[in-house]
C-alpha cells in the first residue's frame, strides 16, 4: 500500500510541476520504479496463505478445525465468509474470500452448504415414517 501511494504521489508530482529539470524527472522516475518494486515485493510476501475449507455434512472445517461459517457477501464471482470458532474461547474469527473460479464445479455445492440448516444435536428424524 505504501509503495502504491509513493507511485501515485511521484506520478502526480511529475505531471503537475512545471519547469521540472531532467535530473529531477530522473529522480522521480527512480522513486516511481522503487515504489513499484516495493509494491510487488509486499504483494508477494504479504498475500494471504491458502487455507482448506471443507464441509463434512454437519460442520465447517478450516484447516481441520471446526468453525461456524457466516456468509457475509455473496455475488456471482465470489463469496465472503466469516469463520468463527465453536467456543467463545477458541481462535479468533477469520475472513475467507472464495472466488467462483477457485471453487470450480464445487461452487454450487458451497452455496448450498452455506445456506443449509443443520438440525440440532438432539433432534433426529431417523426412524420416523413420513
Amino acid at each position: 500500500m505504501f509503495g502504491l501511494t509513493a507511485m501515485v504521489l511521484a506520478a502526480w508530482l511529475v505531471s503537475h510541476l512545471p519547469d521540472f529539470s531532467a535530473g529531477a524527472t530522473a529522480l522521480w522516475s527512480a522513486a516511481l520504479l522503487a515504489g513499484a518494486a516495493a509494491s510487488a515485493l509486499a504483494w508477494h510476501r504479504l498475500r494471504p496463505a491458502a487455507v482448506e475449507l471443507r464441509w463434512d455434512g454437519r460442520q465447517w472445517l478450516l484447516d481441520a478445525e471446526p468453525r461456524h461459517a457466516d456468509l457475509m457477501i455473496q455475488s456471482r464471482l465470489f463469496a465472503l465468509l466469516k469463520l468463527r470458532g465453536l467456543a467463545a474461547s477458541s481462535a479468533p474469527a477469520c475472513w475467507v474470500a472464495v472466488e467462483r473460479s477457485e471453487a470450480g464445479a464445487n461452487w454450487h455445492g458451497l452455496l448450498v452448504a452455506l445456506h443449509a440448516r443443520v438440525p440440532a444435536a438432539g433432534s433426529s428424524t431417523e426412524g420416523q415414517a413420513g
